[in-house]
């Protein structure tokens, strides 16, 4: 025998860059997602980092695959397998000649077999478990659907943990020939350790969520998008993800309607992203001249907004890293922001936080970064000091996560 640094076959989750109508544990709709963003950047740092190691991956042919990843693979000359059902993917994993295999959305795993692999997944969040419902979560979507599942949630409200709890148990204990879970925060990893105590917790390693892949061309011209959009330079608030109820965009909503009932702010306005239907929300608020409800944007035009923000209010009710608030503070952007989850670790003291269920609390910290000038300039200066900061971690980590996923230290026979 010998003790030795291997070569590695690595067998890559490419479902986890195409898109999906669900995660099952994270219970989110959307076409992409973060963790879709983690899965691509983690992906091409690994096809940089590589030396000897060779990368597979598998894929569904059936579902779109993103362009950018799509040339990754030819230039790189990636082999790819087309695997359309967990099934499929059992038989690969079984009978295909890999060391390791690794997923930034491993939530779908919890019944695969693992124990001829090494097994590397990142967990991004406990959200489910930590935050299952919401008083105001029907305001924001009121299909049959929705009604059923939040039904099911506030009656059977243990069950409905219980399972999800189960969900992340087996996922957590799946068999492996070795196993490390990723998480982005160590918020998620002491919730991970809180919730199942039996943990093994040398198996869970922090390492920060990656900066995204940047697609920001610069093509966009600024003065354009803000006079398309209805707002001018530092004269919005902006939210984003306005139609999704964990972040908590309705109650910001009536935050910022009630100052507008009650100062001057001629030149302010609201500026709410991620509405595919602006109704939703118009029908609570006073002065509707003040609130702009607009689509989700693409990539450039979301930095634009950013930069030309007066205030990003991040309501959120949960996060297991959150980029958004670091997105915003690059550009100097002065952030108030909840005080739950990860945030406090990520954002430190970089932001005016609030509590995310009172909206007094949340038009308190809105006035203070409004009227007090030093404090706004305060925040934009920690900002951009902060950003700097987990910019570099971010960098250093996602390398330590290539190098843990490309090399094993692993006792073989010769």
């Amino acid at each position: 025998m010998t003790d030795g640094v291997k070569n590695m076959h690595v067998l890559f989750d490419l479902w986890s860059v195409q898109p999906i109508s669900t995660r099952l544990l994270q219970g989110t709709p959307s076409k992409f997602n973060g963790g879709a963003e983690y899965a691509k950047v983690v992906f091409s740092k690994l096809l940089e980092l590589r030396k000897e190691e060779k990368i597979s991956g598998f894929y569904n042919p059936e579902k779109e695959m993103p362009s950018d990843i799509k040339k990754l693979i030819k230039e790189k000359g990636i082999e790819l397998f087309p695997v359309k059902t967990k099934s499929e993917l059992q038989s690969l994993i079984k009978n295909g000649n890999f060391d390791k295999f690794y997923s930034a959305l491993p939530y779908n795993y919890y019944d695969i077999d693992f124990r001829n692999v090494e097994v590397i997944f990142t967990i991004h969040g406990l959200r489910p478990l930590e935050m299952p419902r919401d008083k105001y979560e029907l305001k924001y979507n009121k299909s049959l659907t929705n009604i059923l599942k939040y039904t099911f949630k506030t009656v059977f409200k243990k069950k409905y943990l219980n399972m999800r709890k189960k969900q992340f148990f087996d996922l957590i204990n799946v068999e492996a020939k070795k196993k490390t879970i990723v998480v982005p925060t160590y918020h998620t990893k002491y919730s991970l350790i809180n919730y199942f105590p039996n943990l093994d917790i040398s198996q869970v390693k922090v390492l920060y969520s990656p900066q995204k892949v940047s697609m920001f061309y610069h093509q966009e011209n600024e003065e354009n998008l803000l006079k398309k959009i209805g707002v001018k330079s530092k004269e919005y608030f902006l939210i984003i993800s306005g139609d999704r109820w964990i972040k908590n965009s309705y109650r910001a909503i009536k935050a910022l309607d009630e100052i507008f009932s009650a100062f001057n702010l001629k030149d302010k306005k609201a500026l709410i992203l991620g509405m595919k239907n602006e109704n939703i929300f118009r029908k609570y608020v006073h002065d509707k001249e003040k609130f702009v409800f607009w689509p989700y944007v693409n990539e450039e035009q979301l930095e634009i907004l950013y930069k030309n923000a007066f205030l990003f209010i991040y309501p959120t009710l949960n996060e297991g890293f959150g980029y958004p608030p670091l997105e915003s503070m690059k550009y100097g952007t002065p952030v108030i922001c909840s005080a739950v989850s990860a945030t406090t670790e990520v954002c430190r003291d970089a932001v005016i936080y609030f509590n995310p269920f009172s909206i007094d609390e949340m038009k308190n910290r809105i006035l203070f970064a409004m009227f007090e000038r030093d404090v706004y300039e305060k925040y934009s200066a920690l900002g951009k000091k902060r950003y700097e900061i987990v910019s570099e971690k971010q960098q250093e980590m996602l390398n330590q996560l290539c190098k843990s996923i490309l090399i094993s230290h692993v006792v073989r026979e010769d």
